[in-house]
């Protein structure tokens, strides 16, 4: 714990007891800001005289206080007698041997006068009567207990009786210490960050911790020496490049020790040279080198790839391989490219987003975002493909209050025979309450209660289901008709379990209904022309099919440069009548 403030430590110390900001501070003393910021600062030394006075006539501070001369703020001129204290007291306090502010803080502290109290208590016996009495009510009370039924081992009453008399010492040294404890914790919280205040980790348990690890990588042999390296200088190792690594392994073969030494009776038995035959272990050991380099290079794959991709090109390191419709080879080859996503209304895009993520179940949400951002919450509904169906992406617009009207992926499947007579799914079997508690009943009129509750986490997301389960399904005619891949001689025992994601049933259901609506039909049938309109021409029409710029960022300014001309020309058209608005179909039709 820090015995004495500095210059510094005091000035900002009184600011922030003043609640006072540098702004503040500067407009009701007259200083400017950047000096009081200086004045604050560890490393600066010149104060000038002026500001020393000015701020301790602000503070009501002594300057000598400030200048470290007296710890007193305020009463640098007290008299003796008026501190109460006597000529033993005062001569330990002039000797010094001891923290005085550490002292000082104790006095100050809110139980100070509390533990004072106890002690009083204490050393002036004025409990002493009280205590004694209750002592000797229950020892009467156990004597009479004892003429009555006798000597009695092991009696609960008895011994509790004996139990409840209070030691005066014992108590009060109990009382006592938990004060002066309540007061020491608060004031080494207080200094916990003070320069001088030891640390609560060592750092050798860190070394200890980083040459275990690296002891225990599985790794070529270079790649474990390299790491046990950085380990002993407190080198952390995922803060260093790719290219910082491998030229460390490159200076650690230079040395001795770590050259694979393959003696038999004395002689090294490394073969090199054309024609020659290596020996297993030699052939091993190189094995295993060309290992550890392979899985350096996957190493650096990853790191280039992050967790949400699964390639990436050399040419340009933010694109992602991705299967094209247009395959004039007719062989599903990859090519690099940008995943892009447009947000169109009344025939203009107002936003653009290029993603490298293949699919489009993580491109929904970053487009609104960015759309709030740019024109704040005005968005009341948003229309999609299938596409974007996804249970964070649907959870997302219930909780921003946003209207979905994206089709389901299986929308078409709904309205199949197959999927409307299938007894095996929860859908279509009837639900029942017992005591609070949801159940299903299946097509043979068997009860499917809860079992359990799993949850599994997908791209950051985590998906909650429900599992239900059939105690017991023998007998039961229906059985290939209701579990999955039924086989009769290995599933013959098998009983019916399912598991629901109801809160993704619900969205799905929701925006189900919304897009079976009147709105809905017409709102898919403007998007259909408005969005995918906007693809068609941009492609076929203005032959626009690939950017002529690497790198996310460029692709992106390259399209928005697009984007505006042709939103443009777009209002262009709208002035000279020569687009109208969309009315929708006369008919309605369920897309």
């Amino acid at each position: 714990m820090n015995t004495t403030l500095t210059i510094q430590e005091k000035l900002k110390d009184l600011r922030v007891e003043h609640g006072l900001t540098l702004e503040q501070l500067a407009d009701q003393t007259g200083l400017s800001k950047s000096a009081l910021g200086k004045y604050e600062n560890d490393d600066y030394k010149d104060i000038s005289p002026f500001a020393i006075v000015t701020l301790a006539k602000f503070y009501h501070v002594t300057t000598d206080y400030l200048l470290g001369v007296s710890e007193q703020k305020n009463h640098s001129d007290t008299e003796l007698s008026a501190l109460h204290l006597s000529d033993d007291a005062i001569d330990v306090l002039k000797a010094g041997k001891f923290n005085h502010r550490l002292l000082s803080e104790i006095i100050s502290h809110h139980d100070f006068q509390k533990m004072m109290l106890d002690a009083e208590i204490y050393v002036d016996r004025i409990a002493d009567m009280r205590i004694n009495d209750m002592n000797a009510v229950l020892q009467a009370v156990r004597q009479m207990v004892l003429m009555q039924q006798g000597e009695t081992e092991n009696d609960l009453y008895l011994r509790t009786l004996e139990l409840a008399q209070i030691q005066e010492d014992e108590y009060f040294g109990h009382v006592i210490s938990d004060d002066l404890k309540l007061i020491l914790r608060d004031i080494r919280e207080a200094h916990q960050n003070d320069a001088t205040t030891a640390d609560s980790h060592s750092p050798a348990l860190d070394v200890q911790k980083s040459l275990q690890e690296a002891t225990n990588y599985k790794g070529s042999n270079a790649e474990k020496q390299a790491r046990i390296f950085l380990a002993t200088f407190g080198i952390d190792y995922d803060a260093i490049t790719m290219e910082q690594f491998v030229n460390l392994i490159e200076v650690l073969k230079l040395s001795k020790h770590l050259k694979p030494s393959i003696n038999q009776r004395g002689k090294t038995n490394m073969t090199h040279g054309k024609g020659k035959r290596k020996p297993e272990i030699q052939q091993l050991y190189e094995e295993l080198e060309t290992c550890g380099e392979r899985l350096m290079g996957y190493k650096e794959c990853f790191e280039i790839m992050g967790k949400d991709r699964n390639s990436y090109s050399k040419t340009d390191l933010e694109a992602t391989f991705m299967r094209m419709k247009e395959d004039h080879m007719l062989n599903g080859q990859l090519k690099a490219a940008y995943n892009i996503q447009i947000a169109v209304e009344n025939y203009f895009i107002v936003q653009a987003y290029v993603s490298n993520d293949r699919t489009d179940y993580n491109t929904l949400i970053p487009v609104l975002e960015k759309h709030k951002k740019a024109f704040g919450a005005v968005l009341r509904e948003v229309t999609a493909d299938s596409g974007y169906c996804s249970e964070k992406n649907l959870l997302y617009l219930k909780k921003q209050n946003i209207s979905s009207y994206i089709k389901l992926q299986d929308h078409e499947k709904r309205k199949t025979r197959a999927y409307l007579e299938d007894i095996g799914k929860y859908y279509n079997m009837k639900t029942q309450m017992f005591e609070d508690e949801l159940y299903y009943v299946c097509h043979d009129g068997r009860e499917l209660h809860h079992i359990r509750t799993e949850t599994k986490e997908q791209a950051g997301y985590t998906q909650t289901f429900e599992v239900y389960g059939c105690s017991d399904c023998n007998g039961c005619e229906h059985k290939a008709k209701c579990l999955y891949k039924y086989d009769a001689e290995k599933d013959a025992e098998k009983n019916k379990v399912m598991k629901i994601n109801e809160q993704w049933e619900a969205l799905k259901e929701e925006s189900h209904a919304n897009i079976q609506s009147e709105k809905g039909i017409l709102n898919r049938q403007i998007r259909s022309i408005q969005t995918e309109g906007h693809f068609g021409d941009i492609k076929e029409n203005d032959g626009f099919r690939r950017f002529n710029y690497r790198t996310a960022e460029k692709v992106y300014k390259e399209f928005m440069l697009y984007a505006i001309g042709r939103n443009i020309n777009k209002y262009h058209r709208f002035l000279h009548d020569k687009i109208k608005k969309f009315e929708g179909k006369s008919e309605e039709k369920a897309a």
